[in-house]
C-alpha cells in the first residue's frame, strides 16, 4: 500500500496519452499515402516543444488496409475534419495516420 503523503493533489501531473505526432507524408494523385516519413529508431520521441528533427528515413507504404473521414465539431470555431489511413509500411509496421484538412498537415497517431 501506498502512504498518504497528504500533499494536496494537482493537475499538473496529468497528460495526454498518444497524442499524436506531426510525420510527412508523400501522397498520389488521390492523395492516398504512399510514402511516409518515419524515425530511424522504433523508440525515438520528440521532445514537448522541440524544433530539433528526429533523424528520419522515408518508407514506403505497402498497401493501405482502411481509410475513413471523421467531421466533428462542426459548430466548434476550429471544427475536426481529417481522413484517416491505417497502413502497412515496406518493413511490414501497421501505421495510423491522419490528414488535417483543416490545416493540410498529416500526423501519425497510436503507432
Amino acid at each position: 500500500m501506498v502512504a498518504n503523503t497528504r500533499k494536496a493533489a494537482r493537475a499538473g501531473g496529468i497528460r495526454s496519452l498518444d497524442a499524436p505526432l506531426p510525420v510527412r507524408v508523400e501522397v498520389d494523385a488521390d492523395g492516398r499515402p504512399i510514402a511516409i516519413s518515419v524515425p530511424k529508431s522504433r523508440g525515438a520521441v520528440r521532445k514537448k516543444n522541440s524544433k530539433r528533427e528526429l533523424p528520419c528515413q522515408w518508407r514506403q507504404v505497402s498497401e493501405v488496409l482502411d481509410s475513413w473521414r471523421i467531421d466533428d465539431e462542426w459548430w466548434r470555431k476550429a471544427p475536426i475534419a481529417r481522413v484517416y489511413y491505417r497502413v502497412v509500411m515496406e518493413d511490414d509496421r501497421s501505421v495510423t495516420v491522419f490528414h488535417d484538412l483543416a490545416t493540410g498537415e498529416w500526423y501519425g497517431q497510436g503507432n
